[in-house]
């Protein structure tokens, strides 16, 4: 049985004192392995990697590496020990070069510079096709590449990725989980915040759902996978009929949306988020006459 890398009991924290955003949540990563949080907005997973990774205050619990405990050490310090976190926003500087991105990762490592270079390049042909140029310039797979290439640069054991498909298109997608998938096979434990969920879990060995703070369910990625309520999402489908005057603005439980295509009748299904406010995932033009139940939605707004 593989041996615990980073171990988290009981922690508390947040931006400001009194006002905990994590409440007491637990979570082990083991060697090798790839282990997801999921959950609604708001739910704490960004503010747990940015605790391990010693950028927001510790109220209560512990954080351990490989058996020892983590305590008021600074960030770079934790890069030194073997651990590296992508964050979602601002993960590369966009006015230096890929180059020069890639040297700011190199600073707290003792090993030959010139040998990472040509381990970072070869793990990510277009960066160095593209060594010269300025991060600004990159797509954002290129750019998300990029940050990976700079974390990965400093020789981890563990990687602690926040949101790393956010505003990708599904190909860029596509192309920076399997570089992870590649990552992790090369002996490097990745925790893993994710929207994404069924993406997240069928990826993952196993799964952690936070909601408001605190853990909710746990368990390996393919059991919550196949059970939907375990990770949150129960769906429901909403039908409304449009006039043929314009387009309506409607509200379903909190979360507003604004259709754009004008068609006669939408389909709008609702996944709900643990009593949190529920998230449009899929919009699609249908006949009415197919369906056997009508639901009526309020209207919030009306406009030509």
């Amino acid at each position: 049985m593989s041996n615990p890398v980073i171990e988290v009991n009981g922690l508390a924290s947040g931006y400001v004192k009194g006002l905990n955003i994590l409440q007491g949540v637990d979570l082990v990563l083991k060697e090798n392995e790839v282990v997801s949080i999921i959950g609604p907005n708001g739910a704490g997973k960004s503010t747990l990697l940015k605790a391990i990774m010693g950028l927001i205050p510790i109220f209560g619990g512990k954080i351990y590496f490989k058996g020892n405990e983590l305590f008021e050490i600074k960030s770079h310090e934790l890069v030194q020990k073997g651990i590296a976190y992508v964050p979602q926003v601002s993960n590369v500087f966009q006015s230096l070069t890929i180059e020069e991105n890639l040297e700011m990762g190199l600073w707290s490592t003792k090993n030959e510079h010139s040998i990472l270079f040509k381990e970072i390049y070869s793990m990510f042909p277009v960066l160095k096709d593209k060594r010269k140029e300025r991060a600004g310039n990159l797509s954002g797979g290129q750019r998300q590449l990029l940050a990976l290439g700079r974390a990965l640069i400093s020789k981890p054991e563990v990687l602690l990725l926040d949101e790393p498909s956010a505003g990708l298109s599904p190909k860029a997608i596509d192309e920076v989980f399997q570089y992870i998938k590649n990552i992790n096979e090369s002996g490097v434990g990745i925790l893993l915040v994710e929207q994404n969920a069924k993406r997240a879990l069928s990826f993952c060995n196993r799964g952690y759902v936070l909601d408001q703070g605190r853990n909710a369910y746990t368990g390996l990625g393919k059991d919550l996978l196949e059970d939907e309520l375990n990770y949150g999402y129960n769906t429901e489908e909403f039908i409304i009929e449009k006039s043929d005057k314009g387009k309506w603005l409607i509200n379903i439980e909190n979360y507003t949306i604004q259709d754009e295509s004008n068609p006669t009748y939408i389909k709008y299904t609702v996944f709900k988020n643990y009593g949190r406010p529920n998230e449009i995932k899929k919009v699609e033009v249908i006949d009415l006459n197919k369906l056997k139940q009508k639901i009526t939605l309020d209207i919030l707004n009306y406009y030509n």
